[in-house]
């Protein structure tokens, strides 16, 4: 092929493993790799140097001029250096070596589209993965947000921890406030009593039921960062729509000898965007009042009652104080599909009554976020 018809690049990556990468370009970066393509760090070789956040912007930068025929980026100092051709080692002397194909025709992965224009795969289309290649899971919802994803809510794939250990499928939500992902989503229309495995390491039924897992929960919030939690319940129907909101500070949640009890601080920051016959609705001191529980499960009893059991009763785990699930049961079942009149069973929520029909035929979820 000429140099007419492809105009080719090769590329020297200044990292630990050294690789050794080319590339050919037509409207796209094409990958290639071309044998013997030394490339000298003596700057003296080279007919320009500029700077790149990656490997992938400089070798862009060298594909976006008629005469870059080569480029070298050294890593630690973000330095481009682009030259006309291939160079030989120990002289400037150039050379142009064969071309080989590369099979790929971008190195963006997992659905990652090339963007030669910033130099770099732009990420934001592959439902949570980043990287400078798209290769791995968000760890963080922040991640998801620096790597092009617009406001909203996005599913996601996550690494909830960051070392492999928890990849959990959630929601990450992106608004102008910052960012935070869904821990807990339930739709109160799931006929499963979950056990007390099931909620200590985590389960996921679809995109509306889901539960990240006690156990990461302790993790992930005792890494000493103020974590907001933010509890939520979302009404969409043509008599009621919007959403009741909960959140505070300092939230962590305890380890197994505890019980799994959580703390938060003593004031919550209350929302409403749900009005019912004139009047906004609010949650009454929900996430405080839960606050140093133990939680309990249908086959396991932590809560401070000492004759009933409340999960058992509530057909759900929540962080039951006093066994009323009358008053809080937010696992609970939905007032429009509940198969049987078990009244304990239905949702329950402080200063909300769920059994008012606008508020139960316009039920959505309640979900459970956190943030930094």
């Amino acid at each position: 092929m000429t140099r007419s018809t492809k105009h080719c690049l090769c590329l020297w990556l200044a990292l630990a493993s050294r690789l050794q990468l080319c590339a050919c370009v037509l409207s796209d970066v094409r990958f290639s790799r071309r044998p013997c393509c030394g490339v000298n760090q003596d700057s003296s070789c080279y007919s320009q140097t500029t700077t790149a956040r990656s490997n992938l912007g400089c070798l862009s930068s060298c594909s976006q001029s008629p005469s870059c025929d080569s480029a070298l980026f050294v890593s630690a100092t973000r330095a481009c250096y682009l030259n006309y051709a291939c160079v030989v080692d120990s002289t400037c002397a150039s050379f142009h070596p064969d071309l080989f194909r590369y099979q790929r025709a971008a190195p963006c992965l997992n659905g990652g589209q090339m963007d030669v224009q910033n130099g770099g795969c732009d990420c934001s289309g592959t439902a949570g993965y980043a990287g400078d290649l798209c290769q791995h899971h968000v760890t963080s919802c922040q991640e998801l947000a620096t790597s092009g994803a617009v406001l909203g809510v996005h599913p996601v794939t996550m690494d909830l921890h960051g070392d492999g250990s928890y990849i959990f499928q959630t929601h990450c939500v992106l608004s102008s406030r910052g960012t935070s992902f869904t821990f807990m989503r339930s739709s109160g229309r799931v006929a499963k009593r979950f056990s007390w495995s099931d909620y200590v390491n985590g389960f996921r039924i679809n995109g509306e039921n889901y539960w990240v897992g006690l156990d990461n929960l302790h993790r992930y919030t005792s890494d000493g960062r103020n974590h907001r939690v933010r509890f939520g319940v979302a009404f969409n129907s043509s008599a009621v729509n919007g959403e009741i909101l909960e959140s505070s500070s300092n939230f962590v949640v305890g380890p197994a000898s505890s019980g799994y009890a959580y703390c938060c601080n003593s004031v919550s920051n209350r929302a409403s965007s749900v009005v019912l016959f004139g009047t906004a609705l609010y949650l009454n001191n929900f996430l405080v009042g839960q606050s140093g529980n133990r939680f309990s499960t249908p086959d396991t009893d932590q809560d401070g009652d000492s004759l009933r059991h409340c999960a058992d009763l509530a057909g759900s785990g929540w962080w039951f104080g006093s066994c009323n699930p009358s008053t809080v049961n937010p696992l609970g079942w939905s007032y429009s599909v509940l198969p049987v009149p078990t009244y304990d069973s239905l949702i329950r929520l402080p200063g909300v009554d769920m059994s008012l029909a606008d508020l139960a035929s316009g039920f959505q979820r309640v979900y459970m976020t956190l943030d930094l």
